[in-house]
């Protein structure tokens, strides 16, 4: 028979169930039970620990806390604390290798130094993996709607990750919309992977079934009252409970008469329950109930005693009552002092915690806080009281809120410190240094997640500093805030400002730098293109300045289509200085990274392998973002899709972990690019959405994402949308200074679309266009594709000689799919023009394109070949060559004898990405062992391209 508090879950015990079993298989994933409170998520999830632990698998528990909300990783520290400390008295490997940036999370605190908060969420992952490596894991989380931001964001990064682990995330949580659920507890709620559960009230027969069972055995329920009881609680399973409970406590009989009564208690069940219960109760077990409330669910004996100022035995003594009345529960403990006292449900604390008015309240917190602080607790316990207690201008409360915002930010969490820091603006400090520095301080964690609190943080701090060289650091904060904002005007006037009141002249190059990356937004400042000459004959200097001005000149000068940005972008990258900005401005490298990646120069790549490698050191999510972008686009452009797919993905991680709105155009419209050079349209089309760009008149880099949708419409056969769109694309390039078909190649889309409307004079002038704008900027890869398509719209003779000219270009260059099209477009045009086709330029065309998993251009191919008599259905390259660059670098690490989870750790990747790659370089490579794996890559320097069957 159904447990009557299982009453009608069977749907949801048989999903969980079978994502629990799922997960014991290796296949993880997130389950979200949403329901309002009292419908019994707490009980499916006692259900659910209950099947997991029968089938051999770890659990790990958290409970989010109102109180704790502003813990820096609070539930983090709830779900792997117990379990690490049960290891901390014998070795233990947990905490180790990639693992080692959590330790942060659960040590004390021994340094100011802010933690990355990309690290610290890469190494829970790792220590996830750890804790999973010996049983499978059910991270559980109760509540989940009052986690701290911190926790979120590592949940955040977990989900998408959690497909190819034997890890089962389950949480509860109170409908979003009752709750204003945090942005990154939306976002998580919404991600397609999560199987979402929504227990609603009971049935009006099982309501019945519930009350008559709650009901003592002598008392019959009539049919009018039990329905009476179901019309006041909506069926909701706790209410119904805590009804009856009532009933029984004031003798109410379960008839006809006392329906109207019934109707009256149900939706003041609880607080009417509670009330009645204190009323039978000694004045010591009220206050004892609300110094629980107020120090929060689980306070330890002790600390509610003296809160309530009463004695430990009497205190011992009103638990036991309060128990006995169905109010606390606490299990056995061997201390008297440190045994947890809790409320049978949130909802009687809410009861209780509410009759508290707004003065006893502050003075019950305040009080706490000097408790806790009296008993060396843990700064952030102290400093969740101090956070609900009234602004006094008390120099310890000051004190307190800093240590916390301390250890927040040395734990990876800008949230919770902003959040101790904004309430110590309050108290106030009593310095004006004191105030200055909270501000700045505020200012700077808030820039990571909440531009407009860090620009109102900073500009306060900007009326207070007398430093001319810290104002010059503020001014440039504060304007990458703005910039970001889209407040350009306002930007604009902030590094004007900065610049007349300058310290020295290396400040005064990163102000500079800082007003000409206006441009990425707001492309309507002639004066600053003006200007740009005048800027590039100042003396160079070798200082961070001189380089952050070099990588916006050479931005701006890429887009001109002008070489000299190639100069620009070397000095600003020659040291690697550049990639140690961690604020506003981490945007600043890509105007270096980007020149060289459209010059198709390869030097590119160690750069950015430094970047990539430095944002994992240090840890910082926003840094993660534009290195993975760029690296990205590289791998784009030379043709290895399934590269740059990984890294654009992580980049995509990156920013909507970090919240990077700015970010999303370029990522979504490359991304997009990639899918659709393999084929894969729809999601291209998904790519282009999640960037949130409606129309080619945003600000921003819109263009990008603009681009991307004409080929996608001129791929779905919609030409004359497509023209259009890339017409579009091309004005609102032009708007930004931008002619460099390296960069936007709209002319030569929009020539493609014109071939396919048969207007064919048109192409035939936007292709010849791009052909002489490519010449001038002299990268080989947007001349081969100029070439490429005007020799399409030529026709006859004279394209076959531009097509020629293409591959002759491409030949030698690194963009290899470029290369590739050309081979088969110029095999296609052969054919057409009875001419001998060359078979192994055409197989050299298919094999690029296999390699690059070019899908559709291998089709094409294929298809070129089975026309001229080619017998080939299919090839499988082979050799050293055929190696994708991720691919290599996983046979090199496998070569010096690296296990997979080495190579994981060490490349940023997880297990099952290195398998991947395992078993496509022992096909590539003709070996069915490691051991094999180094003597190929030896024996495989020099060995061209095979062909399979």
């Amino acid at each position: 028979m159904k447990q009557n508090d299982l009453l009608e879950r069977e749907q949801e015990l048989d999903t969980l169930a079978e994502r629990i079993f799922a997960a014991c298989s290796g296949s993880g994933g997130m389950v979200l039970l949403e329901a309002s409170a009292g419908i019994g998520k707490s009980r499916l999830l006692s259900e659910a620990k209950a099947t997991a632990e029968a089938a051999g698998m770890k659990v790990l528990f958290g409970q989010g806390v109102e109180l704790e909300k502003e813990f820096a990783f609070g539930i983090v520290r709830q779900l792997f604390e117990p379990a690490l400390a049960s290891t901390r008295t014998e070795p233990s490997n947990l905490l180790l290798g990639a693992a080692a940036p959590a330790a942060a999370v659960f040590e004390p605190v021994t340094t100011a130094i802010p933690s990355g908060d990309f690290a610290t969420l890469h190494g829970l992952y790792w220590l996830t993996i750890n804790m999973a490596q010996t049983a499978p894991l059910v991270l559980m989380i109760d509540d989940v709607q009052w986690s701290d931001e911190a926790s979120l964001r590592f949940l955040s990064y977990l989900v998408p990750r959690l497909d190819v682990l034997p890890v089962l995330l389950v949480t509860a949580t109170r409908p979003r919309a009752e709750e204003k659920a945090a942005p990154l507890l939306e976002a998580l709620a919404t991600d397609p992977s999560i199987v979402e559960l929504k227990p609603g009230p009971l049935s009006r027969q099982a309501s019945a079934t519930l009350v008559a069972a709650a009901l003592s055995p002598d008392m019959q329920a009539e049919e009018s009252f039990l329905s009476a009881c179901y019309d006041a609680t909506a069926g909701n399973p706790l209410l119904l409970k805590q009804l009856v409970q009532v009933v029984v406590t004031e003798k109410i009989s379960a008839t006809g008469e006392n329906a109207s009564r019934i109707l009256e208690l149900g939706p003041r069940a609880i607080a009417r329950y509670v009330s009645v219960r204190f009323n039978e109760l000694p004045p010591d077990a009220r206050k004892l109930a609300q110094s629980v409330a107020v120090l929060g669910d689980g306070a330890e004996l002790g600390l509610v005693a003296a809160h309530a100022q009463i004695s430990i035995k009497t205190a011992a003594q009103m638990v036991d009552m309060l128990q006995r009345v169905n109010i606390f529960w606490s299990r056995p403990s061997p201390s008297l002092l440190a045994k947890k006292v809790h409320f049978v449900h949130g909802l009687v604390r809410t009861a209780v915690y509410g009759e508290l008015t707004p003065d006893v309240l502050m003075d019950s917190h305040a009080r706490a806080a000097e408790l806790l602080t009296a008993a060396d607790a843990d700064i952030e316990h102290v400093a969740a009281h101090a956070l609900n207690t009234l602004p006094s201008g008390n120099d310890q409360t000051v004190h307190i809120l800093r240590s916390a915002a301390t250890g927040a930010l040395s734990r990876g969490s800008p949230e919770s410190a902003r959040a101790y820091l904004r309430r110590c603006l309050e108290e106030p400090p009593s310095s004006k240094k004191d105030r200055l520095d909270v501000l700045i301080e505020a200012g700077t964690c808030s820039q990571l997640f909440d531009l407009d609190g860090a620009v109102a943080h900073l500009k306060e701090a900007l009326t207070l500093s007398v430093d001319a060289a810290q104002r010059a650091q503020i001014r440039t904060v504060l304007g990458g805030a703005l910039l970001w904002l889209h407040r350009t005007n306002e930007a604009h006037e902030m590094y004007e400002t900065g610049l007349t009141d300058a310290p020295d002249e290396d400040a005064r190059r990163e102000l500079l730098a800082g007003l000409l990356s206006l441009l990425f937004i707001d492309p309507n400042r002639p004066e600053l293109i003006k200007s740009i000459d005048e800027i590039e004959r100042m003396e160079h200097r070798d200082s961070l300045g001189a380089r952050e001005l070099d990588a916006m000149l050479g931005y701006i000068r890429a887009h001109q289509g002008n070489p000299v940005a190639i100069d620009h972008s070397r000095r600003a990258l020659s040291d690697g200085r550049l990639l140690q900005l961690t604020g506003g401005e981490i945007y600043l490298p890509m105007g270096g990274w980007l020149p060289l990646i459209a010059a198709d120069r390869t030097e590119v790549l160690a750069s950015l392998n430094e970047a990539v490698a430095n944002a994992h050191e240090r840890g910082v999510i926003r840094a993660m973002a534009p290195a993975y972008d760029m690296r990205g686009s590289s791998w784009l452009c030379q043709g290895y899709l399934a590269d740059a797919q990984a890294d654009f993905t992580q980049a995509m991680h990156a920013l909507n972990a970090a919240g990077i709105a700015i970010g999303k155009p370029y990522n979504g419209s490359h991304r997009a690019q990639a899918f659709m050079s393999q084929g894969r349209l729809d999601e291209a089309e998904k790519a282009l959405k999640w960037t949130g760009v409606r129309s080619a008149d945003e600000p921003g880099l819109t263009y990008f994402v603009t681009a991307a949708k004409a080929r996608l419409l001129r791929l779905r056969q919609h030409y004359e949308l497509a023209l259009s769109t890339a017409l579009q694309a091309g004005r609102r390039f032009e708007m930004h200074g931008g002619c460099n078909p390296a960069i936007i190649p709209w002319r030569s889309e929009a020539a493609l679309c014109l071939l396919a409307l048969n207007r064919i004079d048109e192409a035939r002038q936007y292709a010849a266009e791009e052909v002489y704008l490519a010449y001038e900027w002299k990268a080989p890869r947007a001349i081969g594709r100029a070439l490429r398509v005007s020799g399409l719209a030529e026709g006859g003779s004279a394209g076959l000689e531009l097509l020629r000219e293409a591959v002759h270009t491409l030949a030698d260059s690194p963009a290899r799919l470029e290369y590739a099209a050309a081979l088969v477009e110029l095999s296609s045009a052969l054919r057409r023009a009875g001419q001998r086709v060359p078979r192994d330029k055409l197989h050299r065309g298919i094999e690029l394109a296999e390699i690059c998993t070019a899908t559709p251009l291998v089709q094409r191919g294929l298809a070129e070949l089975k026309t001229i008599g080619g017998r080939l259905d299919r090839v499988r390259p082979t050799g050293r060559q055929s190696l994708t660059p991720s691919e290599l670098r996983v046979a090199e690490l496998i070569a010096s004898g690296a296990s997979n989870r080495e190579i994981a750790q060490c490349l940023f990747i997880t297990v099952k990405t290195v398998d991947i790659h395992l078993g496509d370089i022992y096909r590539k490579l003709n070996v069915t062992c490691r051991d094999e794996v180094s003597t190929r890559l030896l024996g495989l320097d020099t060995e061209p391209l095979h062909l399979g069957h």
